[in-house]
């Protein structure tokens, strides 16, 4: 069997499939939103975890699908919404989420020094208060502390694969829509990335969507009943899959 995970904006859908591709059950689990200030959409990350944990043990059990069959697990996830986290992959501060449009003054510094052409050139993005750079540019600027303190900056497929096997990981499909991925190069923008103070060591590894990059640990092996060891696969962005 394959599992598939979806972390979408509303919530976490667990898909299990046959080798054939038929869906074999599956389960579903939303979160919510908060809004703490007007054009603020924030998400609580640990609810994300929460939402796969919750889903995949649904799976395991409600179906007739032992843990040694299970011959690999991936994950997709909504773009533009991203969150700061520790060296042991906890969050620091709620998920900034893609809906959020506080950052729309750093977005016309960004416009002021590179140009909307010249970004879109760059990393095929339009310049935009959605995308993830005006967004640190933010923090950097308002919740500075917390912005030096972060050991990555992670996307929600980043945060439940780290969760699952300890990686620090995220795929190509994923960052080309975060507005600091070099298209071209196939690697971070440094002149994006340096004009917002954010060095590349402190972003995950980009690897292609079908990458094996880890397994699942022991410890998410009890979490979610799947078997430790069973193989991990990067996966991507939502609407690209």
């Amino acid at each position: 069997y394959l599992i598939g995970i979806d972390a979408g904006t509303q919530g976490v859908r667990t898909i299990v499939f046959g080798r054939d591709g038929q869906l074999v059950t599956g389960a579903y689990k939303t979160y919510s939103f908060d809004y703490p200030k007007p054009n603020w959409v924030e998400q609580t990350a640990e609810d994300w975890w929460i939402a796969t944990l919750s889903t995949i043990r649904e799976v395991m059990e409600k179906g007739t699908i032992s843990p040694r069959d299970v011959a690999g697990i991936s994950v997709t996830s909504q773009a533009n919404t991203f969150v700061l986290v520790d060296k042991e992959g906890k969050a620091l501060r709620p998920a900034i989420s893609w809906m959020d449009q506080r950052a729309i003054a750093q977005a016309k510094w960004l416009n002021d020094k590179f140009s909307p052409d010249i970004i879109y050139q760059i990393t095929g993005s339009p310049l935009s208060p959605f995308f993830d750079v005006p967004k640190i540019l933010w923090l950097k600027e308002n919740e500075r502390s917390i912005f030096e303190k972060a050991f990555r900056f992670l996307q929600v497929k980043d945060y439940i694969i780290h969760g699952l096997t300890n990686v620090f990981a995220t795929d190509f499909s994923l960052v080309s829509l975060c507005m600091f991925l070099d298209i071209h190069r196939k690697k971070w923008a440094d002149e994006i990335l340096e004009s917002i103070g954010l060095s590349p060591d402190r972003l995950p590894e980009i690897y292609p969507s079908t990458t094996i990059i880890g397994e699942v640990t022991e410890e998410a092996a009890k979490s979610t009943g799947l078997k430790k060891g069973t193989p991990v696969i990067v996966g991507g962005l939502d609407q690209c899959c």
